[in-house]
């Protein structure tokens, strides 16, 4: 199993800022980030984690998850180091999923992989399905956001 404590630096800081890359590429695709988009995602940082691995279908892969939730725990919105980081890396969101990407591809097991990506397209789902309709209605998720999370499955290698 993948230790936080064995990646560099520069790999912890892909990895802990890829859900915030998420966020931005699945609210920003309309040119505004809303309030209820915020929330959710404030919301998906706290519990979505641990409500993922609590389930029944990935119960048996809890232990391989601890990578995801030490980096989901690690990251704050509340940071002005982040702030300034995510500056760092404004560039091209997309982009920076691809190396990240690549980091999970070579350094987590093959179960850590596929659940760490499932949370960060997960959160893109929760954040897009957050916004503008009703609550009640089966889908929330516009055509953008719909197009902007396949652009992160397919910067994510997910299949």
């Amino acid at each position: 199993m993948a230790q936080l404590s064995g990646f560099s630096s520069s790999d912890r800081e892909l990895l802990k800022l890829s859900p915030f890359w998420v966020f931005q590429i699945v609210s920003g695709v309309d040119g505004t980030i809303d309030e209820k988009e915020m929330q959710q995602f404030k919301r998906d940082l706290k519990e979505f984690s641990s409500e993922l691995f609590s389930n029944g279908e990935l119960e048996n892969q809890r232990l391989d998850a601890d990578i995801s939730l030490q980096i989901l725990e690690s990251s704050s919105l509340e940071s002005d180091e982040l702030e300034k980081t995510l500056q760092k890396y404004s560039n091209n969101y997309i982009d920076n999923l691809e190396k990240t990407a690549l980091l999970i591809d070579n350094k987590f097991t093959k179960a850590e992989a596929v659940i760490f990506k499932q949370v960060l397209i997960n959160i893109g789902v929760n954040v897009a399905d957050s916004s503008g309709g009703w609550r009640f209605l089966k889908n929330n998720i516009s055509k953008l956001e719909a197009s902007a999370i396949n652009n992160i499955k397919k910067a994510l290698r997910y299949n």
